[in-house]
């Protein structure tokens, strides 16, 4: 589809920085599929509480597998759920045409990505709570922050990721750039929001 659009330049550049991504279609690109399976992810908030799990978790961090059967005559761990949430997982999966464990690791999957989320909306007002700090040391260099902490940081931010990626894995670390401001406020202009400059 071939539309034309008028951009915060600013932001599509930070964008491109962040992401490491080349293009500017290839950005939008990118920032529809991660508006739509935000919106997606959303429907896992059901499922909040609902599950529980019984197993050996030192057994699972020493397995070298990375599925598990979750039918209760498998030898590894299963998931022991609910009758009527389990009657309701399978009436979803029958009307999404999609199988039941498909529709759980989804659903599980996403509801990790979320708790990466709120973690990262916590280092994000750590951030902001100790940015004056954070500013006199890192002031125009990315800073990965986990647990409260800075835990490295570089002036070229994919390297940066790079080295945080090798070191914790997939474990939730915010990288941001450190600029004067902890956090510039954002003008909405019809379907268009720009950084308000001071």
């Amino acid at each position: 589809m071939r539309t034309n659009v008028v951009l915060d330049e600013s932001l599509v550049e930070k964008a491109k920085v962040l992401t490491g991504i080349k293009t500017t279609r290839a950005v939008i690109d990118e920032a529809l599929r991660v508006l739509i399976q935000l919106r997606e992810q959303s429907q896992v908030r059901d499922l909040r509480g609902r599950l529980h799990w019984e197993g050996d978790l030192a057994m699972l961090r020493e397995s070298s597998s990375t599925a598990y059967d979750v039918t209760p005559e498998a030898l590894a761990p299963h998931l022991v759920i609910e009758p009527q949430l389990y009657a309701r997982v399978a009436q979803a999966a029958d009307e999404h045409k999609i199988d039941i464990d498909r529709l759980l690791s989804e659903a599980i999957r996403r509801y990790l990505w979320e708790l990466d989320r709120r973690r990262i909306s916590e280092e994000s007002l750590t951030y902001q709570q100790r940015h004056a700090e954070l500013k006199a040391q890192y002031l125009g260099q990315y800073i990965a922050m986990c647990d409260g902490q800075v835990v490295d940081h570089d002036p070229n931010v994919v390297v940066l990721r790079q080295r945080v990626r090798q070191r914790l894995g997939r474990k939730p670390v915010m990288i941001t750039l450190v600029e004067e401001v902890a956090e510039r406020p954002l003008a909405r202009h019809g379907f268009r929001t720009e950084t308000v400059q001071p």
